[in-house]
C-alpha cells in the first residue's frame, strides 16, 4: 500500500513535469506555488542518533552573508523576425542553449500594447527582448510561448481579427507610414511628367541602395549624358546647388 508521504512525492514529480510543459504565465505560476504547497507538505527526516551526537560535538558555526551575484547582467535581445496571419503574430528569435534552462527561469509578460520576454542565467547573461509599444493591441491571455531548440517563438492573439500588421512596433509602423505618404505626394506631383517621375525613382533607389548600387547609378548617369552630349549632376545626388559635385566613379 502507498504511504502518505510517497503519494506527495508522486503528485510533486507530476507536476513538476507539467510545469517544464506549460507555456503559459498564469498556468506556470499557478503549477510553480502548487509544487511549493506540496513541498511543504512532505515529512522532514527525522535525525538519527549518530547525527545529533555529531551537531551536540561541532563547533557552533556562525551565519555568512552571500556576496550577491553581481556577475549575471542582461543584454538586450536586438534581432528577430515576426509573421502574421489572421488571428495571431508570431516572433521567432534565436538564442543557443535556452532549452537547456529551467522552466522557471523563462518568462514572458504580455500586456495590450507590450511585451517583456525574459530569459535568466544563461551563460552567465539575463536575454531580454522587450517592445514596450506595439503596432496594434493584442489579447494578454490569450498569448503565449514557446521553447525550442536553439530558439523561442511568441504567439500574440490581435485584438482585431484581419488586421494588417505591417511592422512589430508603432515606431516602425508610423516610419513605413510617413514614407509611404511621401511617396505618394511624390507621385501625385510627378504624375503628369514621366521623365520626374523617373528621377524621383532613380533618387529613392540611390538614397536606400548600397555602395555597389549609388556606384552603377552613378555610371548609368554619366554615360546617358555622354550619349547627349552633356554632363549635368543627377538631381539630389551631385551637380545641383546644395548638394555638392558628382563623386568621382
Amino acid at each position: 500500500m502507498t504511504s502518505y508521504p510517497d503519494v506527495i512525492q508522486q503528485d510533486l514529480e507530476e507536476f513538476q513535469k507539467l510545469l517544464k510543459q506549460a507555456m503559459r504565465p498564469n498556468v506556470r505560476q499557478f503549477l510553480a506555488d502548487h509544487i511549493g504547497k506540496l513541498k511543504e507538505e512532505l515529512p522532514k527526516p527525522e535525525p538519527t542518533k549518530e547525527k545529533e551526537e555529531e551537531k551536540k560535538d561541532a563547533p557552533e558555526k556562525k551565519p555568512v552573508d552571500k556576496p550577491a551575484n553581481n556577475n549575471v547582467y542582461t543584454v538586450q535581445i536586438k534581432k528577430y523576425a515576426f509573421d502574421e496571419n489572421l488571428t495571431s503574430v508570431k516572433v521567432y528569435c534565436n538564442l543557443a542553449g535556452i532549452e537547456t534552462l529551467p522552466a522557471d527561469q523563462i518568462t514572458c509578460e504580455f500586456q495590450e500594447t507590450s511585451f517583456n520576454f525574459m530569459a535568466r542565467n544563461l551563460h552567465g547573461k539575463n536575454h531580454q527582448l522587450k517592445i514596450n509599444k506595439l503596432g496594434h493591441s493584442i489579447k494578454p491571455d490569450e498569448s503565449s510561448f514557446k521553447v525550442k531548440k536553439g530558439e523561442f517563438v511568441l504567439t500574440m492573439k490581435k485584438s482585431q481579427k484581419g488586421q494588417t500588421w505591417t511592422s512589430l512596433t508603432a515606431a516602425e509602423r508610423d516610419k513605413k507610414e510617413k514614407q509611404k505618404e511621401k511617396d505618394d505626394k511624390a507621385a501625385e506631383s510627378t504624375k503628369d511628367d514621366p521623365q520626374a517621375g523617373i528621377m524621383n525613382l532613380m533618387k529613392k533607389m540611390y538614397d536606400e541602395g548600397d555602395d555597389e548600387m549609388k556606384r552603377m547609378i552613378r555610371k548609368t548617369w554619366h554615360e546617358t549624358q555622354d550619349k547627349k552630349g552633356g554632363m549635368g549632376g543627377m538631381p539630389g545626388m551631385g551637380g545641383m546647388p546644395g548638394m555638392g559635385g558628382m563623386p568621382d566613379l
